[in-house]
């Protein structure tokens, strides 16, 4: 039988595995479904906020991934993946389509589901950006 200090040290743990201790999660009903040209036109309003947005998705250069939409060309917002993050099957599936071909890639561009925290940050370069916790849904689609 677990002691009362055990049951404390447990509720603990679920507590910090609850709370996301500790790698990417799921997306939850706590994640804003937000359009990506809404946080292009507001980023203020999003800044700290956990979200989920529907985009094109594009390399940027050697190591990043911008997403993109028609509806707002004129900003990008650029995706953080967490050091250790990248072996997994959802972000690997999703960077590997998007970088098939390198250092040419195909004419070929995804549509993501990302789930993460966006920041914005006015002063630095990149200044918007989404931490992923989530990447789903890659589509193919031909580019423009």
């Amino acid at each position: 039988m677990l002691t009362r200090h055990a049951h404390l040290i447990l509720l603990a743990a679920m507590l910090a595995s609850a709370s996301g201790c500790g790698g990417l999660r799921p997306a939850t009903r706590a994640d804003a479904r937000v359009e990506l040209c809404a946080l292009i036109e507001r980023p203020s309003a999003y800044s700290g906020r956990r979200i989920e947005v529907r985009a094109k998705i594009r390399g940027a250069n050697h190591y990043a991934a911008v997403l993109y939409d028609d509806g707002c060309a004129q900003s990008v917002v650029t995706l953080d993946v967490p050091e250790g993050s990248q072996d997994r099957v959802d972000v690997a599936g999703v960077l590997k389509q998007l970088w098939v071909g390198y250092p040419e890639p195909q004419a070929q561009t995804a549509e993501v589901e990302v789930s993460g925290r966006f920041e914005f940050a006015p002063q630095d370069v990149p200044s918007r950006y989404i931490v992923v916790r989530q990447l789903r849904s890659a589509t193919s689609e031909p580019r423009d």
